[in-house]
């Protein structure tokens, strides 16, 4: 991902930055004062989905005749399933080549215009790719984060409405801004002089058919047959994007806490990830090898997972998707937080319990340094002690319990 974005992307973003007086003869001269035909760009970052859904509600409310589409990466595709409200045409970009975004950025083209796209809200943080997917389409409201005199990476200028990206706010609030900067005026410098509402309560419940907890009962069933009312399941989610291995607490420190919970008989821990975490996931439940420890990685589908989540009495995750998507639930959250911090990335909802050392290096992520740091030993997340995670759940199973 950082190879195309940096090496189609920075010569993408240059060329196109050139040609913008070309490309505003090709788009339309004259679009509705209001958005018809709203797109949005969500290629990176799988786990912000959750924290925009309060502003893309609000989005919806304030413009419910427009129609609005969504263009993913075929590896996030199962991301519609969380807007409910959202239009069934979603334009799926392949990533695996740049031989195959090429091809895909073509059809990307040729997709926008068949839909009238007047409208586009990047919710890319600094990546060049959908920066450049905001050029090609033929909209003239084209709103994303601008580094202004910030740190970041090299766009070009793709956007009409540039919204200052500020590191000091909730990702959630970011997010709004950028629905907020359509009613501005594009020569306000920087978007948005406004204030933002605090949004972290404002997570929608997801609500779950009979069927579909029925379903994620059955699959814990179907790893441990003995499984009863009476067990406490507690998932684990020892994985992070392969972007930020740094935000992993290790794997050593997710055996030694299963064992010792797995000293209580109620306890039933399911260990989950996607498919392409199978082969690690596996690994850490040879390690802790225990009759009790079920590997569901690879088993669900995001709605199954949440479904698996309702059923569940606490999540302990690392600082990654998961750890946003059980906010949809009602499920404890147990995260650990090192090199990004919770004050802009904390799960949203208020039942959660956050592990975080606030060392003076950390956080050394942000959007503005694409997630590198110069880091190769985290101590902000192996300061995190077994006996505090463990503490943590107890007092989770406990209040469950009550």
């Amino acid at each position: 991902m950082r190879f195309i974005d940096r090496w189609v992307g920075v010569p993408l973003c240059f060329l196109l930055t050139l040609m913008r007086p070309l490309l505003a003869l090709v788009r339309p001269r004259r679009q509705p004062e209001a958005p018809q035909s709203i797109l949005l760009i969500h290629l990176t970052e799988m786990g912000i989905t959750v924290p925009a859904l309060p502003a893309l509600a609000e989005l919806k409310r304030r413009y419910p005749q427009a129609g609005v589409q969504l263009v993913v990466l075929r590896e996030f595709s199962a991301l519609v399933h969380l807007i409910d409200w959202l239009d069934d045409d979603v334009f799926v970009l392949r990533g695996e080549s740049v031989f195959k975004l090429g091809w895909d950025t073509m059809r990307f083209m040729v997709w926008c215009r068949r839909r009238r796209i007047d409208t586009v809200i990047n919710l890319g943080l600094f990546t060049r790719i959908t920066a450049a997917l905001t050029f090609l389409t033929p909209a003239r409201r084209r709103v994303g984060f601008w580094r202004f005199h910030e740190e970041g990476l090299y766009l070009g200028r793709p956007y009409t409405h540039r919204v200052a990206y500020n590191l000091h706010r909730h990702i959630s609030q970011m997010i709004y801004a950028l629905v907020e900067a359509l009613q501005r005026s594009p020569s306000e410098v920087p978007l948005v002089k406004a204030v933002l509402p605090d949004l972290k309560e404002m997570v929608p419940r997801r609500v779950f058919s009979d069927g579909e907890l029925a379903e994620a009962r059955a699959l814990v069933q179907g790893l441990y047959p003995d499984f009863s009312g009476e067990h406490r399941l507690v998932i684990f989610n020892a994985n992070t994007s392969d972007l930020v291995p740094l935000r992993r607490w290790p794997d050593h420190r997710f055996v030694e806490l299963a064992r010792r919970l797995l000293e209580r008989e109620d306890v039933l821990i399911v260990l989950t990830g996607a498919p392409g975490e199978v082969e690690a996931v596996t690994g850490v439940a040879r390690m802790i090898g225990h009759l009790r420890c079920l590997n569901a990685a690879g088993k669900t589908t995001l709605p199954g997972l949440l479904a698996l989540y309702q059923v569940s009495d606490v999540l302990v995750t690392n600082d990654s998707g998961p750890a946003q998507f059980a906010a949809l639930t009602d499920i404890h959250i147990v995260v650990m937080f090192g090199p990004e911090t919770p004050e802009l990335y904390g799960p949203m909802g208020e039942h959660m319990t956050v592990l975080y050392k606030n060392l003076a290096c950390s956080p050394c992520v942000s959007p503005h340094n694409q997630k590198k740091s110069p880091c190769e030993d985290n101590i902000c997340l192996k300061s995190i002690t077994v006996d505090e995670v463990r503490a943590a759940i107890d007092a989770a199973l406990a209040g469950k319990r009550q």
